[in-house]
């Protein structure tokens, strides 16, 4: 801010012949320059704005800044310096700037934009790009670099072609994989990623490029102390594209779990701690928001409150979860973390019995809690208009749909075992889950729900299952089957 400029102190009275003699605060009284009184009484008339402006003497105006007009900016907000009643100067309220950033210290900076939305794509000769913000924080938009489709062609004019079977494909079954989370992702390349643990400590990535499947252990080789890769969640950073996988560690040379990120770069897995110093929970909720900064939640097992951790630069940042003043939110761990399109962030939880659901109003800085429930939400999905949905693992749905929750039944069973959930475009939910008679898909068409038997290995099979739809439609799944040890199996439904 621009230092505050003083009024001039009034001097002692001295000869003139005219008010211009004078000065500030003074005006030619009876031949000697004297205060201006508050009245203005005996100056014939001579008022100008210093007159009203020292009614409480001379050092009354204290401006804020140097000249009407002036104006700065800082943190995608700007003000202007404007003149009160009394002539005296003050910077006028914040604004918010149109495209939320300054383009330096005195104003706002304007976007030039090369695409319309954040996260539409556009392919094109077997080549793919993505409408990406220049700079976290502010609203302008480009196209990122193009890259080249996996299969080489495109599927239409918003996505690459997905080379996919329906064939059931064993992905991994050298080793036991070890019964636990399995997650799955789909690159804008139309590349397939897989993250997995195996028996008894190292954790796995396996990529599909349109032809081959490539398996890496990525951390826990040779450490049969550490148990790497608890419940691991696997997404594709939307900036550099870089395979991501978080998960956990049960590591002797530190107080219980770790919570690690590993980032693939130029054939390397980079491997990180999330929350230096805290024994943690698993699993953890670990989302790109829309600016493309890692976040995760995680539950501290010393007290079993909620952290926060974000990595917008080169650190992580830890924010306690707070449901008011020193009020801490406390789960024994996260199971989901969401963006609205505004980039509010929303969670569920376990704790105990229950299952959680919070977001953080921005107005207030707290995360408010809607409701609980006991039938299990941990497969939290936002749609186009931020509106909350859950498959509970007692065959219910649940959708909000701005004022009150919308409930029907996915499989009248009421055995899911292990809901997995996704919205298509249309914001219609699919779901694969497991029961005695092996792995299940249904969707909802906007009418009714539809069934799909996808393996029908009975109770052994269809285990922790993951699933995601790709900008083609096409819905991806992997898990794993018990039948006979532990094989990882992926397949791809076309519906």
């Amino acid at each position: 801010m621009l230092a505050a400029i003083a009024l001039v102190t009034c001097t002692e009275p001295e000869q003139c012949y005219n008010h211009a003699d004078c000065g500030i605060c003074e005006a030619c009284i009876a031949g000697a320059c004297e205060a201006i009184p508050p009245d203005c009484a005996g100056t014939g008339g001579y008022c100008p704005p210093e007159c009203v402006a020292c009614e409480h003497g001379c050092d009354a105006c204290t401006h804020e800044c140097v000249a009407a007009g002036d104006s700065e900016c800082s943190g995608g907000q700007a003000r202007v310096c404007g003149v009160d009643s009394n002539g005296c100067r003050h910077w006028l309220e914040w604004s918010d700037c149109p495209n939320e950033f300054c383009a330096d210290t005195e104003s706002c900076g304007t976007c030039i934009n090369d695409c319309s939305t954040i996260g539409e794509t556009e392919c094109t000769d077997g080549t793919i790009r993505e409408c990406r913000r220049t700079v976290i924080g502010n609203d302008c938009r480009a196209w990122t670099n193009s890259v080249p489709c996996v299969t080489g062609s495109c599927f239409n004019g918003e996505a690459c072609d997905v080379a996919s079977t329906e064939q059931v494909v064993t992905v991994e079954g050298t080793y036991d994989v070890r019964p636990q989370k399995n997650s799955i992702a789909v690159a804008m390349d139309g590349s397939v990623h897989i993250a997995y643990a195996i028996a008894p400590t190292v954790l796995r990535y396996a990529v599909f490029d349109g032809q081959t499947w490539s398996k890496t252990s990525v951390d826990g080789v040779g450490v049969s102390a550490d148990t790497a890769g608890d419940d691991p969640t696997i997404l594709v950073a939307p900036v550099d594209r870089a395979p991501t996988i978080v998960y956990g560690v049960d590591d002797p040379d530190n107080p219980g779990r770790l919570t690690r990120f590993a980032q693939l770069h130029n054939g390397t897995w980079n491997i990180e701690t999330v929350l230096v110093g805290a024994n943690t929970s698993f699993p953890t909720a670990f989302r790109f928001d829309n600016d493309g900064v890692p976040s995760v939640i995680v539950s501290d097992r010393s007290g079993d409150n909620l952290h926060y951790v974000r990595k917008p630069g080169s650190s992580w940042l830890s924010l306690p979860i707070l449901a008011g003043i020193e009020a801490p939110i406390k789960a024994d761990h996260a199971t989901a973390l969401r963006y609205t399109t505004q980039n509010v962030p929303h969670f569920s939880a376990d704790y105990g019995t229950y299952d959680l659901y919070y977001f953080l109003n921005p107005a207030s800085g707290f995360w408010e809690f809607p409701q609980a429930s006991t039938t299990g939400e941990d497969n939290l999905e936002l749609d186009r208009w931020d509106y909350p949905h859950f498959a509970d693992d007692d065959g219910t749905y649940r959708r909000f749909n701005g004022f009150a929750w919308d409930v029907s039944t996915y499989e009248s069973s009421t055995s899911a075992l292990e809901p997995a959930m996704e919205l298509d475009a249309n914001d219609r939910p699919h779901i694969a889950y497991r029961n005695t008679n092996g792995l299940n898909y249904v969707w909802h068409d906007g009418a009714l729900w539809q069934h799909q038997l996808l393996d029908d290995g009975g109770i052994s099979t269809g285990r922790s299952p993951d699933m995601v739809i790709d900008k083609t439609g096409r819905t991806h799944i992997v898990y794993y089957d018990a039948t006979d040890g532990f094989d990882l199996r992926y397949l791809v439904v076309h519906w």
